[in-house]
This record gives structure tokens, sequence and C-alpha cells, in this order.
């Protein structure tokens, strides 16, 4: 974005520096009135041409950022929707295995209450015994 600021900025003083530099170079020419009209003329058309020039190429330089743009909004687009329909694959598998195992009475699942509870013990902590404390005071 700050590229096109910059190139803006770019064209939009050489246009005032070129529109100033002719004018200051017919104003300060030594020349009849009708010499300078024409001169005056000349320039105003010369000046029109570019600006014309300038705009073509604006608007071609335009058109192929929009079709680069819509080029590479259609690939992100796809990629987004592919991998989208692959997490709604795997979220529908999950599902049905969920439930399929929900369905399976041979399977014993944690949700079953007849189950010990069982307390992750770290490997690196030492055994204890289940004899109590003493207090020795």
């Amino acid at each position: 974005m700050e590229k096109n600021t910059n190139s803006r900025d770019f064209v939009l003083g050489a246009l005032i520096g070129s529109i100033a530099g002719a004018v200051t170079a017919l104003i300060l020419a030594p020349k009849s009135g009708g010499e300078f009209r024409q001169d005056l003329n000349l320039q105003a058309g010369k000046l029109k041409d570019r600006s014309y020039e300038w705009k073509d190429q604006a608007v071609m330089k335009s058109s192929e950022m929009a079709a680069l743009a819509k080029e590479k909004s259609a690939v992100i687009s796809k990629n987004v929707q592919d991998q989208s329909s692959g997490v709604v694959e795997k979220v529908k598998s999950f599902r049905s295995k969920e439930n399929s195992q929900e369905q399976d009475p041979t399977l014993v699942t944690a949700k079953d209450p007849s189950l010990p509870t069982v307390h992750p013990v770290d490997p690196l902590t030492p055994p204890t015994s289940s004899e109590p404390l003493s207090t020795n005071r």
C-alpha cells in the first residue's frame, strides 16, 4: 500500500513539476504575444497528450492488478474450501467413531461408573507406605 502511495505521489509531483516548468519557460521566453499564445497552446496540447498516456497506463496497471488480485483470491478461496472440507470430514469421522463406540456394548468406556478410579503417578516419585505418618513430639 505504501508503495502505491509513493508511486502516486511521484507521478503527481512530476505532473506539477512539468506544468510549472512549462509555464515558467513560456513566461520567461522573450517572445511576442502571438508567439507566446501559440507556444502556450502547443505546450497545453503536449500536456494533454501526456496526461492521456498516463491515464491509459494507470488504467492498464489497475486492470492487471485487479486480475492478479482476482486470481490470487480464487486460489486462496479454493485452499480454504479444501481445508474446511477436510476438517468437516475429520469431524464427521470422529463423530461416527464416537457413535459406534457408544453403540457397541463390548467396549468399556471411562464413562462406566463401575470402573475404579485411577490416579496417575509420576514415575520419579518414590513409593510410599499406606501407614499413616506418626507424629513423635
